[in-house]
């Protein structure tokens, strides 16, 4: 279920949040939330990047793969932005 965002108020995003107003409801126009299920994918290497995604809750992981045996867990992205 996808739900839009009110602009005005605020996403619990505290990168989006900490943005002025003005800024914000530009930059949310067409914005969406949408629930993750634990595991998701969002992007595969080499796919194109046609969203970007600000967590409100929980975390989101980039995964770095080395080669087909290993991967590390890259950068970790939370609602601090």
């Amino acid at each position: 279920m996808q739900t839009e965002v009110d602009p005005g108020t605020p996403t619990g995003n505290l990168l989006l949040d900490a943005i002025p107003q003005h800024e914000r409801t530009r930059l949310l126009e067409g914005a969406r939330l949408i629930p993750l299920e634990v595991g998701r994918v969002l992007f595969y290497p080499g796919d194109p990047v046609d969203y970007v995604a600000f967590p409100i809750a929980g975390t989101l992981s980039l995964i770095a793969h080395a080669d087909s045996y290993y991967a590390v867990e890259a950068a970790t992205i939370g609602l601090e932005g």
